[in-house]
């Protein structure tokens, strides 16, 4: 058995997020590169290192800088709704969106101030980041 170092490890899994499409990446798109442990503890040390964001225990999102304060930010240009969003349905959780982003749709109401969906399949994990959680409409 070969074993690398947790550094290599990183950098195979920061290559590897760029051929992935979209913001979202789960812990098992690395599973061809190490073992689960070493895997989980490179994304974790990726995130301390705000390389990535967790969101979620499996779930991890690309990050960038933001232009104007220089903080790290999701890269996604519809922000954590968006990235949650992606998470479930990259996850296999089928959902749509929630009554108030329907009667939004509608005209019939205001903004949603928060990210809700309805969960139609699926056990709904729990995602956030810098204060943003996604809330589900069946759990209310």
């Amino acid at each position: 058995m070969c074993l690398i170092s947790q550094e290599v490890v990183e950098d195979l899994i920061l290559d590897r997020t760029q051929l992935i499409s979209g913001c979202v990446v789960l812990s098992t798109d690395f599973a061809d590169i190490a073992e689960d442990l070493v895997i989980r503890s490179a994304l974790e040390s990726l995130a301390k290192n705000e390389k990535l964001a967790q969101i979620g225990e499996v779930v991890f999102a690309k990050v960038r800088l933001n232009r104007i304060t220089g903080d790290v930010m999701l890269d996604s240009d519809g922000g954590f709704d968006c990235v949650a969003k992606e998470a479930l349905t990259r996850l296999g959780i089928a959902w749509e969106s929630s009554s108030a982003e329907n009667a939004y749709s509608r005209g019939e109401k205001h903004v949603p101030a928060r990210c809700v969906v309805r969960v139609l399949k699926g056990d709904p994990p729990s995602l956030s980041y810098k204060g943003h959680r996604l809330l589900y409409e069946n759990w209310l």
